[in-house]
């Protein structure tokens, strides 16, 4: 057998052990008494709990020619060269701990064609940078995900799978953003379980992350909702404000109506995404964060203010103004937005002061009672890698130093994009929503908020609700929807059901008289007229088929309009 130099060596043990570990399994060369090669004593330097398993990879002169997985990573082992090698020796070590979170090491080290020398290699594992876990997130949606150390922007926009490498045990807070004002974070999933705007992780293995935004849209009533999974993308048509004197037609031509025509205003540099109309002027948010005030004989001006459109996107929960069309507001994630003829301004939303759970509340949506500020939401109990939450919190707060109320509502955690609303047209400013089977009509009040589940005739969630004065208390809410329900609700007493079903029809818009008569109009050009008594609603005949979506009064006239535009006269 050819006796080899060990000078360079400092354990011969080690060596022998190796040597004969090496000859015992798939060692390249032949057997004893024969000459093997130029032997390399390869020491890879980690704590074993953290590669239990590994693979080097030898690379001679940019040549591959030995792929190895050692029984034992951390114990040194022997690699032989073939005889007569000289040049560069690249050795690379990738393993996995039982967590399966990655090492990765490498070394090079210079080789002549001695082989009585034993060659040396040291391949250290950083102990500060590995073990590393594997991030991955995606996006679904249009949204962006980032961290807080910076290391992270994954878009939906790409569609693609983002990854990164993260030390293990590391902490990781991932903050979802909205791409657009019409987008909203609706959940994440995976190791991610809540809903609140950003996740904390650990790195205590590998991590799988999708965040899901929702797409919003605003209704002529000044309320922005989610669209619902089960909703069809509505039909391409017109933009109308809650009084139908001005529309936006393909997107970007503001129109001006009289009787049963439309005249050009002015031209929107970008798509409208929500407006506020009176019959003089109106105000309209486009899809690029800009608010432009528009007028009879003056056309359009951007009254945009810095913060408004400097930001970042923020979702759109409801716009509003006063019926005489001197004031605007806009109500976002982020800010309030005020505005008046002279310009607007921008503020911060009010903090939610909670006594519940301390984690974060996520807002689903907001809007102005006069000078408050409502805000109305859910706290999840849980929003981390520890599981989804099992049951949300409820609120809804309306000033700015007071505390938020908990909604009494005893039902299973909702999405956001389950969970609808609609602002109440007329009479004191009110959003009505429903969680689970209960309609609910927030005002702003600590008291009578949370109306009865399936309150009688009420068991359905309107598509719009109008306010009506009559009589003694005077007021009263007509509420139509889907499947041609139209109900009438005082506020002393239950809902009054005023018609028969009609399948597959949505009533979409009523209008109420200052002596409580009302009109209410739908698909396929239905058209309702409501006695004041409450009696019942009788179907009146139109001469189209179109889908009515708005009602305009104009004096005496009264005119339903078509998602086209068209004008049909009521009375």
């Amino acid at each position: 057998m050819k006796i080899f130099s060990l000078s360079s060596v400092n354990n011969l043990g080690s060596v022998l052990i190796g040597m004969i570990s090496l000859l015992m399994t798939s060692g390249p060369g032949t057997g004893c008494g024969q000459d093997r090669g130029i032997p390399v004593l390869v020491t890879i330097r980690a704590p074993a709990e953290n590669l239990p398993s590994a693979e080097l990879t030898a690379t001679l002169n940019g040549a591959r020619f030995a792929t190895i997985k050692p029984n034992h990573p951390t114990s040194p082992f022997v690699l032989y060269l073939p005889a007569g090698s000289s040049g560069q020796l690249d050795l690379s070590v990738a393993g996995r701990d039982r967590d399966d979170c990655i090492s990765e090491g490498r070394t090079q080290l210079a080789v002549v064609s001695n082989h009585e020398t034993v060659l040396e290699a040291n391949i250290d594992i950083d102990p500060r940078v590995y073990p590393q876990c594997k991030l991955t997130v995606q996006v679904k949606g249009s949204g962006i995900v980032t961290d807080e150390a910076g290391l992270i922007s994954c878009s939906g926009l790409t569609d693609k799978l983002c990854t990164k490498m993260i030390r293990k045990r590391e902490s990781v807070k991932l903050r979802a953003k909205e791409g657009g004002i019409d987008s909203d974070l609706d959940e994440w999933s995976g190791a991610c379980s809540c809903t609140s705007d950003e996740c904390g992780l650990e790195m205590n293995g590998p991590k799988d992350v999708v965040a899901s935004f929702h797409q919003r849209r605003c209704r002529s009533d000044g309320s922005c909702e989610a669209m619902q999974r089960t909703e069809a993308e509505p039909p391409a048509g017109w933009l109308f404000g809650p009084n139908a004197w001005w529309a936006v037609k393909n997107k970007n031509q503001v129109m001006l109506g009289s009787a049963d025509r439309w005249n050009q205003v002015a031209l929107l540099p970008s798509p409208a995404y929500a407006m506020w109309d009176t019959q003089n002027s109106v105000w309209i948010i486009t899809s690029d964060r800009r608010i432009y005030s528009c007028k009879q004989g003056q056309g359009c001006k951007d009254v945009s203010p810095v913060a408004f459109a400097a930001a970042e996107p923020a979702t759109l929960f409801s716009v509003g103004g006063s019926d005489k069309g001197s004031a605007f507001w806009a109500v976002d994630k982020r800010f309030v937005h005020r505005c008046d003829t002279a310009s607007c301004r921008s503020e911060p939303l009010p903090p939610i002061r909670s006594e519940g759970p301390a984690s974060k509340p996520k807002i689903l949506t907001g809007f102005l009672r006069g000078d408050n500020v409502i805000l109305a939401g859910q706290t999840a109990q849980a929003c981390s890698s520890l599981g989804p939450s099992a049951s949300c919190h409820y609120f809804m707060q309306n000033c700015t130093t007071c505390m938020a109320f908990v909604i009494p509502i005893d039902a299973p955690c909702q999405l956001g994009s389950q969970i609808p609303f609609r602002l109440e047209g007329r009479g004191d400013l009110a959003m009505w929503s429903q969680i689970s089977e209960r309609l609910l009509r927030l005002d702003g009040s600590s008291y009578s908020v949370v109306a009865k589940p399936k309150n009688g005739d009420c068991e359905f969630f309107p598509e719009a609700v109008q306010t009506g004065m009559l009589g003694d208390p005077k007021q009263f809410q007509v509420l139509v929807g889907r499947d041609g329900m139209i109900s009438f609700r005082p506020v002393k007493g239950g809902c009054q059901k005023q018609n028969g079903a009609l399948p597959g029809i949505t009533l979409r818009a009523a209008w109420v008289s200052g002596t409580g008569d009302a009109w209410v109009v739908g698909d396929q050009g239905t058209a309702y007229s409501c006695p004041p008594t409450g009696a019942g609603c009788t179907k009146q005949p139109l001469s189209t088929t179109e889908d009515l979506v708005q009602i305009r009064q104009e004096g005496l006239r009264l005119w339903a309009l078509s998602r086209g535009g068209s004008a049909l006269s009521l009375k």
